[in-house]
């Protein structure tokens, strides 16, 4: 069924993987080619490529942001 996920499956305060960000734009230039897109907020938009999983969470706690992986091999 669609629904939400079950917390007991859910990983908390790791990382899980990776995504490179491709391309960034004003929240008004993203609505006038994703008009129904009701989960985009300002004041910019992120486009996503190349997600990547991780083979096992990493423990990382702390705040959302944009931050680079401090350990090179996990680049």
């Amino acid at each position: 069924s669609c629904g939400p996920p079950d917390p007991a499956f859910l990983t908390y305060c790791a990382a899980v993987g990776t995504v490179l960000l491709s391309d960034e734009l004003s929240l008004d230039n993203y609505r006038t080619t994703h008009p129904l897109d009701r989960f985009a907020i300002g004041p910019r938009c992120y486009r996503l490529a190349s997600p990547t999983p991780l083979a096992s969470p990493i423990p990382c706690r702390g705040q959302l942001g944009f931050w680079t992986w401090p350990d090179p091999d996990l680049q």
